[in-house]
């Protein structure tokens, strides 16, 4: 560094001046009141590698003040005669003190002065005159200047006079002998002898370095009429002190600027609900807010012990505060290795917490190799976004599953939603529901199929009027061309749009009379339907209410423009709509089951027709799948008691979830069979899937679990069945044996397993 060079000249300069003062010291010595002739010091000089200029007292004078002849003279050997001769371009011959110093003079004016107030005050000098470098000082009453051609010297010396920096030096008793021009222009003085020291807490360790101990410190003073902050150094030499200030007032500015900023960025982070923690490049912990002490519960004292990354994960995992990975330790290390691997972002993670909390946890590298973690709790997001597509689906899902054709109109007539029984009814196509098509549209294509111009007019009339009267519930009968008999009715929804139904009633008009013979039996499964209506309704139809509104304010823009990807979660959730019938489907027969109002429909059930007619449309559902489907079926079996469409089920299910587990799989095979048993008959399902955990063949038939493809409703109402047809399921999995679901059905029902209709010893 810059400051290190001058401070290393600074203190070389100054060491050789003092050698210099004690070389002259000790070996000019007066005897008899003159000094030694110049042979004599020969071997001195050589070793101080310089040549001096003297003026020493005239014999008798007591050292008050000037009281030499004023002419110096030259101690230097014969080689140092002729360096000097040459660089102030002088004779050689007979070289002297006058002549040299008149030299000097005349190459730089200033050293006239100088010299005056060397020899007056034995105010100390440093500077370079043509490749020399002149060191003024005192000893005792002797003024002496020395002249070195060593380059470095000169430059140091001229480097020091000119340097921005301040430096000076002391003698042994602290007394400021010599200080650069950027010293004097700090203190507004000409010389050193004009000046005093910087500030008493500089002049404090000054008085230190005078022991013998170097000592830096930081103080603030006025310089040049400003107080500014300066780095102050001193070193001890042999003959006193070598100082050197560096202005830090701008780097001091900077520093303090930066700590305001910092201050005011730890402020900002501790008023964020989100954790924000920070690691150095060592992994320890160097800041974190207020949020990160509250989202883990941890105490300050803790924090601010600076633990590392890895004990703070411990930390939390000793108390419950982590979700337990399978294992641990190598989670740990994975979570810790991107310390090691600094090129590239870090992708977002979601922490599970075991209170059920979501947290979006993201990492950010540090310029010094550190990380900082930032923590958000996105429960609260997380769970209404999937209530929100919960129920979107189950919207679309419902309405696109009833039989009526269903349309809603906004108040401006706009269609916002209809299900397939509309675009099937009135030959819309379903791309043109995506345009949000205007009623005009809708009654443009509806009305080839119905000429009757006054319906449409009313529909629109009561869509777009807001007035009460219109906003009513009304219905209606109307006649298509085809003949076909619909009925229609009007509903107000609260959101200002209104929903339209139509139901093809042709059977029921034309009918009648042959239907009446099924009145009773479908009044009782139009009650159960009501019963089960009812549910739904309640269940969904609040839910149902804000899936409109939001639906409606994100189709009109109200939240911005729809992206790509929020289409097509839409797009997504009429394609989960035939799923979520079969789920629903198989639901409505659990519950019933679960009420005693299961009805079964009691007769011959022949086996290896049903193996075959259940293989059969499996396979036609394959499309490329390489599954091999194989019916094995002892001859001996034939007929049972029971009922046909739930030993149909019962078997496609199973059959289905075997496809779904060696789905993906090489040589996949599914096998059907059946074989006779004591009082009874045994269906199997076999496939070479892989291995089914031994918990999960506990439970695949006793309870749900959305997660595990054997766990589903299915397979609890193939259970049940089972059950009710006086049976039992079985399942075993072994590894490389395969899977093989059995289902025990006896040949007649027995009355402590099955439901009355079977019983047929009673009957």
């Amino acid at each position: 560094m810059e400051s290190a060079g001058l401070i290393a000249g600074l203190v070389a300069t100054a060491i050789a001046g003092g050698l210099a003062g004690y070389g002259l010291a000790r070996s000019v010595q007066v005897r008899g009141g003159r000094p030694l002739a110049s042979g004599a010091m020969d071997p001195v000089l050589h070793r101080l590698g310089a040549a001096m200029l003297v003026w020493s007292p005239a014999t008798g004078s007591s050292g008050g003040g000037r009281s030499d002849s004023g002419v110096p003279e030259l101690l230097a050997s014969p080689d140092q005669c002729a360096t000097l001769a040459r660089a102030l371009e002088l004779p050689s011959e007979g070289l002297s003190g006058a002549p040299l110093v008149a030299r000097l003079e005349a190459l730089d004016p200033t050293i006239g002065p100088r010299i005056t107030a060397l020899r007056d005050r034995g105010a100390g000098f440093a500077t370079s005159i043509a490749g020399l470098a002149l060191l003024g000082g005192t000893t005792g009453p002797r003024a002496w200047i020395k002249l070195t051609t060593d380059p470095s010297a000169a430059q140091r010396l001229s480097d020091l006079d000119r340097a921005p920096v301040l430096a000076w030096r002391l003698d042994r008793s602290g007394r400021l002998v010599w200080a650069n021009q950027a010293y004097l222009t700090a203190v507004e003085a000409r010389s050193a002898d004009e000046a005093g020291m910087l500030d008493r807490n500089v002049e404090a360790d000054a008085a230190v370095a005078l022991t013998g101990q170097p000592i830096t410190g930081r103080h603030s003073f006025v310089s040049g009429g400003q107080r500014r902050s300066y780095e102050v150094i001193h070193q001890p030499l042999p003959d006193g002190v070598a100082g050197l200030a560096f202005d830090q007032t701008a780097q001091a500015e900077r520093l303090a600027r930066i700590d305001r900023e910092v201050r005011a960025h730890v402020e900002t982070l501790n008023h964020l609900n989100d954790a924000v923690v920070m690691f150095d490049r060592h992994q320890e912990l160097v800041f974190y807010n207020r949020a990160f002490a509250r989202l883990w519960k941890l105490e300050d004292t803790w924090l601010n012990a600076r633990p590392t990354h890895g004990e703070w994960l411990d930390h939390l995992r000793e108390r419950g505060r982590l979700a337990q990975p399978g294992t641990y330790r190598e989670w740990r290390t994975q979570e810790l290795s991107v310390y090691q691997d600094a090129v590239g972002s870090i992708p977002d993670d979601l922490w599970r917490m075991p209170d059920g909390r979501i947290l979006r946890f993201a990492r950010q590298r540090q310029p010094d190799g550190g990380l900082l973690l930032l923590f958000e709790d996105i429960s609260d997001t997380t769970s209404l976004k999937a209530q929100y597509q919960t129920q979107m689906a189950v919207q679309a899902a419902t309405l696109d599953k009833l039989v009526e054709a269903v349309g809603v109109f906004a108040g401006d007539g706009t269609l916002k939603l209809a299900n397939s029984a509309f675009c099937a009814l009135w030959r819309v196509d379903p791309g043109v529901l995506e345009t949000r098509p205007d009623f005009a549209v809708v009654r443009e294509t509806a009305i080839k199929l119905c000429e009757d111009p006054a319906h449409w007019d009313d529909l629109r009339a009561r869509v777009c009027d807001p007035s009460p009267h219109s906003r009513r519930d009304t219905e209606g009968r109307l006649t298509l061309l085809d003949e076909r008999i619909l009925s229609w009715r009007t509903r107000p929804l609260p959101d200002g749009a209104t929903l339209v139904a139509w139901d093809d009633i042709t059977g029921a008009e034309r009918y009648q009379d042959q239907l009446q013979l099924a009145a009773d039996t479908a009044r009782e499964a139009d009650a159960l339907k009501t019963d089960f209506v009812r549910n739904i309704a309640y269940q969904l139809k609040n839910p149902l209410t804000p899936i409109k509104a939001y639906g409606e304010m994100l189709l009109m823009g109200v939240a911005g423009p729809l992206s790509e990807g929020q289409t097509g979660y839409i797009q997504a959730m009429a394609a989960s709509a035939g799923e979520l019938e079969e789920t629903i489907n198989r639901l409505m027969q659990l519950a019933l089951i679960e009420a005693g109002k299961m009805d079964l429909d009691i007769g011959d059930v022949n086996i290896p027709e049903a193996l075959e007619s259940v293989a059969s449309m499996v396979q036609s559902q394959l499309s490329d799948a390489p599954v091999r489907i194989e019916v094995a079926c002892d001859p001996g079996v034939r007929m049972i008691r029971g009922d046909s469409a739930r030993v149909h089920q019962m078997l496609y299910t199973i059959t289905r979830q075997s496809l779904e587990a060696v789905a993906g799989q090489p040589d996949a095979v599914v096998r059907l069979g059946a074989s006779a048993r004591q009082g009874g008959v045994l269906l199997t399902v076999w496939d070479n899937g892989p291995l089914m955990p031994l918990d999960l063949q506990h439970t695949a038939f006793s309870q749900i679990d959305s997660n595990e493809r054997r766990s589903g409703v299915g397979s609890v109402l193939v259970h049940r069945f089972a059950e009710m047809l006086g049976g039992w399921v079985a399942i075993r999995s072994e590894e490389g044996a395969g899977t093989t679901v059995s289902i025990h059905l006896p040949l007649e029902a027995r009355t402590d397993h099955s439901a009355p209709e079977l019983d047929l010893r009673a009957a």
